[in-house]
């Protein structure tokens, strides 16, 4: 017959009939096993000792105990953290490419990510002997990754302390807003290299574009940022190749870029720097001659082209000095003549008035301007002293706007009596018109009750009027319930009194939608938002 367990000859027991500090597993009385996290998953371990001092019952200290209980959950907590980050799939790239010395490599630097970031930062260095940064960009994914904005921090340094290199550092949203979402390939800096090094004898040379970790002071880590916290990416660097000098002179780089009305044509002369093998290039435009050029002409500007697409020819009879047979050679490019383009609208969306948040005041909200970028925009007036370039949104003529550049508007968002996704029309006297459908939504505010742009003291008396007076029906009864209970009632008032009068922000300021428009109430009420009888009227 065993004989029962007695706990007295546990070595627990004896620790602690010697006041030492012991552990214990507490939990569902079975072994203790690894869970899939590393954790232990029968039971909480729970110290016993006396370090942390406190009055002692039964041999256990409260306070000691409890202090670290409090440990362990934080450590166990930093355990899951850390094997849930090793899950994560994030690749930072920079981009290569090959030519002779003194041209130059278009270069970017992409990020791909299963899963969304709050931001990152990269330090990036090269060989100054071997290359030179000409010029840098953001790339385009900052541009629009805040909600169809800018992101809203973003650091570039092209001369960092321990250079050269560059370093980038982004927050995508200050207010914690927008993220960028999971995806492949975003890019997000684009680097002008020139190729300085010469090559000796028939070898390239190559050498890299690299991730490093000591750019700046202080210095700029390789990171990106999840739920506030920073992890290293896998990193894919570049590598360049700088060619041999061809052995016969040739033409390189051949390059045709428009604009509404024109194409731009140029090119490079590679190994040339003898007699050239050819006295004469002739530029077609299609099949038609457009010229015989000189051996020293760099560039053509092909002007006053209606829209379409050209494909241009620069042809020359050739004789190498290698001693190959005469040949006819040629390189060519293709340009596409557009009156008008639209290419990005940003922001995307507004509130009915018009207005969209204030980035730099949480609760503040500000007349909303419209971005378009494209090509083909015209600025000035017509002879009926009307824009030459007019923006619609929804149908609705933006009150205002001005052109730069002819490749960027500016408008002021007009306000809408309806609630939806709207397309944006740019016409452009003489050069047509372009839309862009479903691109701008419409949505309301809650606690904007009057659905003029502003939280005041005037939306709580429309809900006292509505509830007690036989006021008018609020236009969206959605907005009138400014503490998103599902219910309009005497409570909705009290809290736009206190929300009016700045009282206590962190309670009485709105449920969404606040920081952005919304077509239906996120919260799953029955309320709705009508608008019978609304007509918005455009401010100034």
């Amino acid at each position: 017959m065993s004989r029962p367990h007695d706990r007295r000859n546990s070595p627990n027991y004896k620790a602690l009939s010697r006041g030492l500090p012991t552990w214990e597993i507490r939990g569902a009385g079975r072994r203790p096993a690894a869970g899939a996290n590393g954790i232990l998953d029968a039971g909480i371990l729970v110290y016993n000792g006396s370090c942390f001092g406190g009055a002692r019952t039964g041999g256990v200290q409260r306070k000691g105990r409890s202090a670290m209980r409090r440990s362990l959950l934080l450590l166990v907590s930093m355990v899951a953290a850390a094997a849930t980050a090793a899950d994560y799939q994030v690749t930072f790239t920079i981009t290569g490419g090959e030519g002779y010395h003194g041209q130059g490599v278009a270069s970017k630097v992409l990020i791909s990510t299963d899963t969304e970031l709050q931001g990152w930062s990269f330090g990036i260095r090269w060989d100054p002997a071997l290359v030179a940064l000409a010029s840098h960009s953001r790339g385009i994914a900052l541009e629009t990754v805040n909600n169809g904005n800018p992101a809203d921090f973003v650091s570039l340094d092209a001369n960092p302390a321990n250079g050269p290199g560059i370093t980038q550092g982004v927050v995508v949203s200050l207010m914690q807003v927008a993220v960028l979402p999971v995806g492949q390939n975003y890019e997000v800096l684009n680097l002008a290299l020139s190729l300085e090094g010469t090559p000796e004898g028939d070898e390239p040379i190559t050498t890299q574009v690299r991730f490093v970790e000591d750019l700046g002071s202080p210095a700029t880590s390789t990171v990106y940022v999840v739920s506030g916290n920073s992890y290293s990416p896998a990193k894919a660097d570049a590598t360049l190749t700088i060619l041999p000098p061809p052995k016969d002179c040739t033409i390189e780089n051949f390059t045709c870029e428009s604009d509404p009305d024109n194409v731009f044509l140029k090119w490079e002369y590679l190994g040339c720097e003898g007699d050239h093998p050819f006295e004469f290039l002739y530029l077609y435009r299609g099949k038609t001659l457009l010229g015989e050029l000189t051996v020293d002409t760099v560039s053509y500007d092909d002007l006053g082209l209606e829209p379409g697409a050209y494909t241009y020819t620069l042809a020359w009879v050739y004789w190498p000095a290698s001693g190959d047979p005469i040949t006819l050679d040629y390189v060519q490019c293709t340009a596409q003549v557009i009156a008008l383009m639209v290419t990005d609208v940003s922001p995307k969306a507004a509130f009915l008035p018009g207005t969209v948040p204030d980035p730099a005041q949480a609760g503040n909200f500000l007349p909303g301007v419209l971005t378009i970028q494209g090509r083909g925009f015209r600025d000035g007036l017509n002879a009926e002293n009307e824009p030459i370039t007019q923006v619609f949104i929804g149908g609705v003529r933006a009150p205002t706007l001005s052109v730069v550049e002819d490749h960027t508007i500016t408008a002021s968002i007009p306000c809408s009596s309806t609630l939806g996704v709207f397309d944006v029309l740019v016409v452009v006297e003489d050069r047509g018109e372009v839309t862009v459908p479903e691109v701008f939504t419409y949505g309301w505010l809650r606690a904007d009750v009057d659905i003029n742009g502003a939280i005041t003291l005037q939306d709580a008396i429309i809900v006292l009027n509505y509830l007690f007076l036989n006021g008018a029906e609020p236009y969206c009864m959605d907005a009138a319930d400014a503490n998103d209970d599902g219910v309009n009632d005497i409570a909705d008032a009290v809290f736009l009194i206190y929300m009016a009068a700045g009282v206590n922000p962190a309670i009485y300021t709105p449920k969404e939608p606040w920081t952005a428009p919304a077509i239906k109430d996120p919260t799953n009420d029955k309320i709705g938002c009508a608008l019978a009888g609304f007509t918005c009227t455009q401010g100034p």
